[in-house]
């Protein structure tokens, strides 16, 4: 096998375009002389002689340039090993770009030369010009996969007709009805409220881009505006399950005071399982203060697919006995709703109808050069946006199992 000097191989190319330039400039000189009108025919001859001369000269050299570019090409194909064995080089670093003269082209100009006409040759070497060609432009966008759920579609929304809103929190209740004989007194119950005041928060997204971007691909401004609203979106989801509620963040749903919680008993004879916890945990929903009706479980992906992964003694999946079938989107017959922004090793059951998504501005998206650096750089700004509130008016139809 020989091993290409990458070096000397460049140096000779270079030498070689060198040949070929004044070559080249020969053989149109041949070509004008030989196709004149003036001049013997012995004088004609003399340079039909002399210019196949110099073609032979260019088949040399062209014969040079192929095999570099042979050996280029196999580098850049990852082909070195394989077939740059078969040719009998080992691939080094470098390459030279071709001058591909085919013999068609060659005929071509004795054809020309010998018919007075006029002939054009063009080197033809895709790898050597394609660094030189502007890129062509893809129609629309290689998008990125983003999170697909929004847990406020799952949730009770109305409108927020002022920054703040206020509700009342039943938190508890004491006493209770009873039978009364004629003439006693009733019993009275106790309706423990407690005011809560909710204030719309802001949760917005920004990004500039130049103008060239927007111009020279046609959907790209609205690709950026679902691009940024998905974010939007996580950044939602991360503040109505798991906001702390300080500063200009929501109190998300985890987060709420009095919200009813159990964990898997891994003391218990038999084990329990993950899904033992959640049937718990409903059932906890059902017979609390608020008596609630499950209606929601949202979980993050990987604590979801460990449930569904459950087996019992004989190997066979407790959700879904033949995962052929349809994939089990139920727990204990109850929607799962699955987003990245819910913890790892948890889930929230919830009746929803206990909790309240306050609109106060819907999601918004607004562009525009905002800023002088951006006008004068020729950007343009694009900004998402929106602010809501959430209330949970009973803290105990909220059930958070953990340890899954």
């Amino acid at each position: 096998m020989n091993t290409i000097d990458w070096a000397a191989e460049l140096a000779a190319a270079k030498h070689s375009t060198v040949r070929a330039s004044a070559l080249a400039r020969e053989l149109r000189s041949a070509i004008k002389a030989a196709s004149g009108g003036a001049g013997s025919v012995t004088v004609k001859s003399a340079k039909l002689s002399e210019l196949s001369g110099y073609v032979d000269q260019l088949t040399a050299i062209r014969a040079e340039h192929n095999k570099a570019a042979r050996t280029r090409g196999l580098l850049n194909d990852g082909m070195a090993s394989a077939d740059g064995a078969a040719h009998g080089v080992t691939v080094g670093k470098f390459g030279a770009p071709q001058l591909a003269l085919d013999p068609e082209q060659i005929s071509g100009m004795f054809e020309a030369l010998q018919t007075r006409s006029q002939y054009r040759a063009t080197v033809k070497d895709v790898a050597s010009v394609s660094g030189q060609l502007p890129p062509t432009l893809r129609p629309g966008i290689v998008p990125r996969s983003l999170e697909p759920t929004r847990v406020a579609a799952h949730l009770p929304t109305e409108a927020l007709g002022a920054p703040t809103t206020r509700i009342l929190q039943h938190t508890s209740t004491t006493g209770a009805a009873g039978t009364v004989a004629p003439g006693a007194t009733k019993p009275a119950a106790g309706i423990n409220v407690t005011p809560l005041d909710i204030t719309a928060r802001k949760v917005a997204v920004t990004t500039s881009v130049v103008d060239e971007d927007l111009a020279d691909v046609d959907s790209f401004a609205s690709y950026l505006q679902n691009a940024l609203t998905a974010l939007l979106i996580d950044a939602e989801n991360a503040q109505l399950l798991t906001g702390d509620g300080t500063g200009t963040n929501l109190l998300g749903l985890f987060n709420t005071t009095g919200a009813l919680t159990t964990a898997v008993d891994g003391s218990a004879t038999p084990a329990e399982i993950g899904i033992d916890a959640i049937e718990r945990g409903i059932t906890l929903l059902r017979t609390g203060a608020s008596f609630a009706e499950a209606d929601l479980i949202v979980a993050n992906p990987t604590t979801f697919s460990a449930l569904r992964r459950s087996k019992d003694g004989t190997g066979r999946y407790y959700l879904n006995p033949d995962p052929t079938a349809d994939e089990a989107s139920k727990l204990w017959g109850i929607d799962v709703v699955l987003t990245t922004q819910c913890p790892a090793g948890k889930v929230l059951i919830a009746d929803t109808s206990a909790t309240s998504l306050f609109v106060r501005e819907g999601i918004s998206v607004r562009m525009g050069p905002y800023g002088a650096g951006d006008f004068t750089s020729n950007k343009t700004t694009f900004i998402v946006e929106e602010r809501l509130a959430l209330g949970v008016t009973k803290p105990s139809s909220l059930c958070i199992v953990t340890g899954l």
